[in-house]
């Protein structure tokens, strides 16, 4: 009994430990120090083994630095924690976004949306779907967190400058940081009205958006990192819209639509994966913008291997972020590279605080009887550098359980052919989507797999015996641009998105599915 006594005096110290542990440990994450970040989260969990904060920042500092070691058994204890903190209606600890890295469906996802946006719920909202603005043009708005050098800047700004100024009024609302690269200043030049509001309180913007009686609010962060959830929750606008950032459902009951394809997400499980109604655009949910050519091949790729040695007559290449990297994928590439003597691996040098995992990607695959050599790693250069240089890789292999998304974009507009295996969820689905909308249905069956098998011997085959196909698929993604080049069509997916909005406008105070253009029909349908 003296002994349980001492323990039970000594828990609140531990705990005091532990949180001191977290706190540091939060603080080296940020500095970079994600080693000695994560070995002081591991120690707080030993010390409070009950914690999901600190079983949460242990996962995530794994996947961060790629450490694969038991990590479907952290998946499964990540997953089942946040399920009994549902069940018991508390906020879980895994965000929305982190779970979209996890091998988990969309239907649990949408639960851990939905339980994550009851902290956002609001007793009252601004302007309800009984509100009708009657002003012409109609005003559309924007908000973001990225209004900058980032994929999301980089793909929203065809749509800013492709907008019908005529009858749309566009105000994008920017809550992040002002780098003052050309894609944020491109965005402030083709808005009718821009508000810098990184200093701004949430209730500050939703009143702004409220007096500048928008009538449909387009969030383009959703549950992505840096969004401000606090805004959408008070209902500013008669409609709000959950777009292109987040590959996936907001989950709350003040998002009214969100902005898809048939691909990313078929009919027959919107109702078991969104709590929006769903407009289904056709061709492609993605807008994006390209304006530059670059050099590229098409029909003689095989001397440029050369850049990386003489022994190398084949480079496969991801370029997709860390955080997409995990070990089902990684298997696969090994088992490919030795399959295909020769061959080479061409990643994305990872970020200064990431640059470790070099090593430790080098290490897994020498475990797996690969020479570390073999993995070749491509300095960050600005996108026109990196858009020119994709012309020295022969195949694209997609990562699986989230995708490239606007990485397969760069991929095809610079004619590389990009293999992937399409999923059953958002995140893995958007790179057949892409390919499928860039070269049609008979071409992209050679570029999307639906087993692990499949897109190991499609890969296979293409870097040896039917290599002669690259050239062939290089020609015909080189020819869509000329014919029918719908995914870089930014003013037709713009105005694509225009026919949603009045739509949905002209549908209120009634929210409902919407079908744009119901009479196109993609190739593989």
């Amino acid at each position: 009994m003296e002994a349980i006594s001492i323990i039970l005096q000594l828990k609140p110290s531990l705990d005091t430990l532990a949180n001191a542990m977290l706190n540091k440990g939060e603080f080296l994450s940020d500095l970079g120090k994600l080693q000695q970040a994560l070995y002081l989260n591991n120690q707080a969990l030993v010390l409070m083994p009950n914690s999901t904060q600190s079983l949460i920042k242990v996962y995530l500092l794994q996947r961060q630095l790629c450490h694969w070691e038991n990590k479907d058994d952290f998946d499964a204890k990540v997953i089942n924690t946040a399920m009994k903190e549902i069940k018991v209606s508390r906020i879980p600890a895994l965000r929305p976004f982190d779970a979209t890295l996890m091998p988990i469906s969309d239907s649990i996802k949408m639960q851990l949306a939905i339980a994550n946006c009851k902290q956002w719920q609001q007793s009252i909202t601004l302007v309800s779907t009984n509100t009708k603005y009657t002003t012409k043009p109609l005003k559309i708005g924007y908000m973001s967190y990225d209004y900058r050098n980032h994929p999301m800047g980089q793909l929203t700004v065809g749509a800013f400058e492709h907008h019908n100024h005529s009858d749309f009024h566009i105000t994008a609302y920017s809550y992040g940081p002002n780098d003052a690269s050309e894609w944020r200043q491109r965005i402030v030049d083709s808005a009718d009205t821009f508000y810098d509001m990184q200093s701004w309180s949430d209730v500050d913007i939703a009143n702004r958006i409220v007096n500048d009686e928008i009538s449909v609010l387009v969030d383009l962060m959703a549950h992505t990192r840096g969004a401000r959830v606090g805004i959408s929750s008070l209902h500013p606008a008669p409609i709000l819209v959950n777009f292109l950032g987040y590959p996936g459902t907001m989950g709350a009951s003040f998002m009214d639509y969100a902005i898809v394809d048939t691909i990313v997400v078929p009919p027959m499980v919107a109702l078991s994966t969104f709590t929006e109604k769903l407009v289904y655009l056709p061709h492609t949910y993605q807008v994006n913008d390209y304006e530059w050519t670059i050099d590229t091949c098409i029909d003689d790729c095989g001397n440029v291997a050369m850049e990386f040695g003489s022994n190398v007559s084949f480079v496969f290449c991801n370029f997709n972020t860390i955080n997409k990297m995990e070990p089902l994928s990684f298997d696969s590439w090994m088992r490919i590279l030795s399959r295909v003597p020769g061959s080479v691996l061409w990643l994305l040098e990872p970020s200064a605080m990431d640059i470790g995992v070099m090593k430790t990607f080098r290490m897994e695959a020498a475990s797996r009887g690969i020479d570390p050599h073999r993995l070749v790693f491509a300095p960050r250069v600005s996108k026109r550098e990196h858009l020119e240089r994709l012309r020295y890789a022969h195949l694209f292999l997609d990562s699986f359980i989230y995708n490239a998304h606007s990485t397969a974009s760069d991929m095809i507009w610079a004619n590389l052919p990009l293999l992937t295996l399409q999923g059953d969820t958002f995140a893995s689905r958007v790179a057949s989507s892409l390919v499928e909308v860039s070269v049609g249905c008979i071409a992209s069956s050679i570029l999307v797999a639906h087993s692990m098998k499949e897109f190991e011997d499609l890969a296979v085959a293409l870097a040896t015996t039917h290599r002669g196909n690259l050239s062939t698929i290089r020609a015909w993604l080189a020819k869509s641009f000329i014919l029918d080049s719908r995914l870089f069509d930014s003013a037709m997916t713009t105005s694509h998105l225009e026919e949603s909005y009045k739509a949905m406008a002209d549908l209120l105070p009634n929210i409902l599915h919407i079908i744009v253009f119901p009479s196109v029909k993609n190739d593989c349908n």
